[in-house]
């Protein structure tokens, strides 16, 4: 049977654990092709956050040599670089005889090498050199700003000398001012929903299955109530997919339990009730149900009375052409999985979540106006 008979008869979950196995199968071997006397281990710091992933060490080197080599990567002196093994988190040796050999201590693949600076002066003590937030950032004072030319500010003080009623939509291009006098002419906007209403939440329960916009995300509703810090109704929702902006937490409270990115707070206009199963689910039910019914065609065919040889094999050629149809319905299952899983990265790399967002990300928003936490 060939690659792709096997994957027609797939499930996406099942595509899923083939694809996973299939990059990891060669795990096993990744340090057969090593030179002898060569290891792989991890290598980590006592002052800085980095962590360095199967470096390459050689058993016939000193632990002098070694030394200068991580040198290289971490700038701690050799006179104050204390080596200690590791196997998980388990101390085997202190690497303290500089002449030794790292065989001597016993190294071998997937060690950690774990590197201490006894350096009174380091500067990746305390931090000094991962550490961003004790870096003095530069803010320019408003009388700073204000004396700077080319500046928007220094543009609209010249405006408002030339006229003293001068407005942003004077400077708008042609079509910018037709549209700034079309939505004038429109009128106001219709009023702002009233969030303190409770008839907003109404046939919102907790556990049922439900799809928010934007997006047309789907999952489970997880809370439904008010926010500190915020006005009215929010509804709580652990999503199926990382398309969130939180774990369940919000204004530093948690409200339910999620993983970060499974979990956002909306306003119940963006939540709608229903029969909405996982995206997994669905796709493999689909595939299940058109291979359900090919086969119990199939079956039909057989149990009849044995037809003339022509159409005996007319009747076979039409079950195998059945039984392929419903290959090529699951193998287009699968490819509607999989780009159902490309759109859900893009839309995830498109939305930042709670964890990647910018602290100023809302500095110019009122969270009060917000649809969405």
């Amino acid at each position: 049977m060939d690659a792709m008979a096997i994957a027609r008869d797939m499930t996406a979950g099942e595509a899923k654990d083939a694809v996973r196995a299939w990059v990891t199968g060669a795990d096993h071997r990744r340090f057969d092709e090593l030179a002898d006397g060569t290891v792989l281990c991890q290598v980590t710091h006592s002052n800085l956050k980095q962590n360095i992933i199967e470096l390459r060490f050689d058993l016939h080197s000193t632990v002098r040599a070694t030394k200068n080599n991580l040198y290289t990567y971490n700038g701690t002196n050799r006179e104050f670089m204390e080596l200690q093994l590791f196997e998980g988190d388990r101390l085997i040796a202190r690497m303290l005889d500089d002449d030794k050999m790292l065989g001597f201590y016993g190294m071998t693949h997937g060690h950690r090498v774990h590197v201490v600076d006894h350096d009174p002066m380091s500067l990746s003590r305390g931090g000094g050199l991962d550490d961003v937030s004790q870096v003095k950032k530069y803010v320019m004072s408003e009388e700073d700003y204000d004396k700077r030319e080319g500046t928007l500010r220094a543009w609209k003080r010249e405006q408002l000398k030339k006229n003293p009623h001068f407005k942003y939509s004077d400077a708008l291009p042609a079509s910018g001012r037709a549209a700034a006098a079309a939505a004038a002419a429109a009128g106001p906007r219709a009023p702002d929903v009233d969030f303190e209403d409770d008839t907003l939440v109404e046939g919102i329960e907790v556990g049922a299955r439900c799809s928010i916009r934007p997006g047309e995300r789907r999952g489970a509703v997880a809370y439904v109530g008010k926010i500190e810090g915020k006005t009215g109704w929010w509804v709580g929702v652990r999503l199926d997919e990382p398309l969130g902006r939180t774990d369940g937490t919000a204004s530093g409270k948690r409200y339910f339990d999620a993983e970060p990115g499974y979990a956002t707070f909306i306003r119940p206009t963006g939540v709608k009730v229903g029969d909405f199963p996982p995206v997994d689910e669905e796709l493999g039910d689909l595939a299940e149900a058109k291979a359900d019914s090919a086969a119990a065609a199939g079956a039909a065919a057989a149990a009849s009375a044995a037809p003339p040889a022509a159409e005996a094999a007319a009747a076979a050629a039409g079950a195998e052409a059945k039984a392929e149809d419903a290959g090529e319905a699951a193998a287009a299952a699968l490819s509607e999985a999989a780009a159902r899983e490309a759109a859900t990265a893009k839309r995830a790399a498109a939305r930042p979540s709670a964890l990647h967002r910018r602290p100023g990300d809302d500095d110019f928003a009122d969270d009060d106006d917000d649809d969405e936490l």
